[in-house]
């Protein structure tokens, strides 16, 4: 939760997509003590969130790294993974897909 907290204080608005499975109740709860975090997590056996999207936007630019790798020791270091970093103006093609799925994930984590 460091990294979350260091984004908080720099004015970062932050929002966190999960799987009930497979995410910590302490990390639920810590992620509840963070009203400035939106946290959206499939709980419905139906739907597994399987999908690793780390998005980032300052200004009018956009990184997005998506691909198979967790933010994990394994998922970075031990594991074979394979994740593609995209750069880009805020409104492009990439980032207009990116936004549209983000944003349909929402509405289908609240069903």
């Amino acid at each position: 939760m460091d990294s979350i907290d260091l984004a908080i204080r720099n004015k970062a608005k932050v929002t966190v997509y999960s799987n009930k499975k497979h995410t910590e109740a302490g990390a639920v709860a810590a992620l509840r003590t963070r009203p400035e975090v939106r946290h959206f997590i499939a709980n419905h056996y139906h739907r597994y969130l399987h999908s690793k999207i780390y998005f980032f936007e300052k200004d009018d630019r956009y990184t997005a790294l998506i691909g198979s790798g967790n933010i994990t020791l394994g998922g970075l270091v031990s594991s074979e993974e394979l994740s593609v970093r995209l750069t880009g103006a805020i409104g492009d093609p990439h980032h207009a897909q990116i936004a549209a799925y983000l944003k349909n994930l929402e509405v289908v984590l609240k069903e």
